[in-house]
C-alpha cells in the first residue's frame, strides 16, 4: 500500500496550503492517473484503478512489384526471396481502456468534465523504466450516461483513451 501526496500554494506563495493525500487503497494496483483542464480552467486528476487494456492499431497500403531480376541482358532470374507485395505508409495508433473503479455520485461531474475537456493527460511508465511521464491523449468517448447509486448501486465509468500522437514516427 503506497500513498501520494500533492501540496499547492497559491501564485504568490502566500495564502493557504493545500495538501491533498491519496491513500492507494486497492488490490489492483497504482491505477492509472489522467489530467485535465476542468470547466475552471484548473488542472484535476481522475484517478483509473481497475480493468487497463492497452491496443495497437495499424493500418497500411500495399502494393504488387515486380520480382523479376535482370543481372544481364541474357536471361531475367526470379527473385524467390523478394516478396511481391510491399506495404508502405504504415501508421498506428496506441489506445487505452481504463476503467475508473467506484466512485461517489457526486464524481458524476468529474466524468463530464474529463469528456469535455479539450486538453487530457495519462501519466505511464516510460518504455522500460518506472519514471513516469504525461502524455497527451485524447477521449474518444462521445457520450457518457450519469449513473446514479439508486439505479446503479456502484458508480463505474470505462472510458476510451487514445494517444494525441503516432505511435510509429512517420514525420519526415
Amino acid at each position: 500500500m503506497s500513498s501520494y501526496s500533492t501540496t499547492a500554494t497559491t501564485a504568490s506563495g502566500q495564502g493557504n496550503i493545500c495538501t491533498i493525500n491519496r491513500i492507494d487503497c486497492t488490490k489492483y494496483g497504482n491505477g492509472t492517473k489522467i489530467i485535465f483542464i476542468n470547466r475552471y480552467g484548473v488542472q484535476q486528476d481522475l484517478w483509473f484503478f481497475l480493468k487497463k487494456v492497452d491496443s495497437v492499431k495499424r493500418s497500411n497500403e500495399s502494393f504488387q512489384s515486380n520480382t523479376l531480376d535482370f543481372p544481364d541482358d541474357e536471361y531475367a532470374q526470379y527473385e524467390v526471396k523478394n516478396a511481391p507485395t510491399k506495404l508502405i505508409n504504415t501508421t498506428a495508433k496506441q489506445s487505452h481502456i481504463l476503467s475508473s473503479g467506484y466512485y461517489p455520485e457526486f464524481a458524476n461531474a468529474f466524468f463530464e468534465q474529463l469528456l469535455l475537456s479539450e486538453y487530457v493527460w495519462m501519466e505511464r511508465p516510460k518504455l522500460d523504466t518506472t519514471v513516469l511521464e504525461q502524455v497527451p491523449v485524447i477521449v474518444k468517448e462521445s457520450n457518457i450516461q450519469f449513473k446514479t447509486s439508486v439505479n446503479d448501486k456502484l458508480i463505474e465509468y470505462t472510458m476510451r483513451f487514445e494517444d494525441a500522437f503516432d505511435y510509429i514516427n512517420n514525420i519526415r
